[in-house]
């Protein structure tokens, strides 16, 4: 499992991931902090970068599981096809 955090695969699906969860952290953010009546940046920005971090730590300590689940659905694609 470990031999998963140095392929370019991983890394390209954990910033893909990371990306993601930056953006929904972001618009969530933006949109609360209208709501309330001032957008704040900095705290916007936290939130941002740490729902990064976060995304990040879970992609590596749990090294992607759904790589697997995706890898299985195309073989089942490719032998029912």
């Amino acid at each position: 499992m470990l031999s998963r955090l140095f392929t370019k695969e991983f890394w390209d699906r954990a910033l893909s991931r990371m990306i993601r969860t930056v953006v929904q952290g972001f618009i969530a953010s933006t949109a609360s902090c209208s709501l309330i009546g001032e957008v704040d940046w900095a705290l916007i920005g936290s939130t941002a970068l740490l729902a990064m971090l976060t995304s990040l730590a879970m992609s590596i300590l749990w090294a992607l599981p759904e790589e697997d689940e995706q890898k299985e659905f195309e073989q089942r694609q490719k032998h029912n096809g």
